[in-house]
């Protein structure tokens, strides 16, 4: 029973928080950390976009990002921003109860979840999206603005991106969730 109460508790936790998250502009998290694995790119229309991410080494723990995008067609207000969470549970990643569905501009221009463009180096600073090549140098993400009391683990973060109701891409991201107090025991 204590197992179901706990799993009902994460699912009304993330819904209702990815709802009012805006509205907590003061609040602040410091008990994880958010730790980069690997991506996975599973689409992409050529009729919108060509890109290039690539990682290269800083040093033995560090990597730095740089993120090339041509958009061969201007993307407008009628873009949708889909972000979905799976937990990696038995062996296999399965749903979490964790889904936010958002403009693309509004997501990445409000500082939503501590992810801003006006915290990186790019020259993306305009909504809709022109014709052109843009770029995406070292993202800095706020992970003091990440929403507190996740759950500790393996998770993949699954983004698309709709155009008109046509897919743009579809991209996996995948990360661990580690806490910041070496003490605490994390159960999956």
């Amino acid at each position: 029973m204590q197992f179901v109460m706990r799993n009902i508790h994460i699912v009304y936790y993330f819904v209702l928080f990815s709802t009012f998250a805006c509205d907590f502009p003061q609040y602040f998290q410091n008990d994880y950390v958010v730790k980069y694995e690997r991506h996975l790119v599973h689409f992409y229309n050529e009729k919108y976009i060509r890109y290039n991410l690539t990682y290269s080494k800083v040093s033995k723990t560090s990597r730095r990002l740089l993120f090339t995008v041509d958009v061969l067609q201007e993307i407008g207000t009628n873009a949708k921003f889909v972000l979905e969470a799976l937990k990696f549970t038995s062996n296999e990643y399965r749903r979490f109860g964790f889904r936010h569905e958002e403009h693309p501009c509004s997501f990445t221009f409000t500082d939503s979840f501590g992810f801003s463009y006006k915290n990186s180096d790019t020259n993306l600073t305009t909504c809709p999206t022109k014709k052109g090549t843009y770029y995406l140098r070292d993202p800095n993400l706020d992970q003091s603005r990440f929403p507190p009391f996740v759950p500790r683990g393996r998770f993949m973060l699954n983004g698309c991106i709709y155009v008109d109701d046509a897919l743009l891409t579809n991209i996996s991201v995948y990360i661990k969730i580690v806490p910041t107090n070496p003490l605490e025991v994390v159960i999956n």
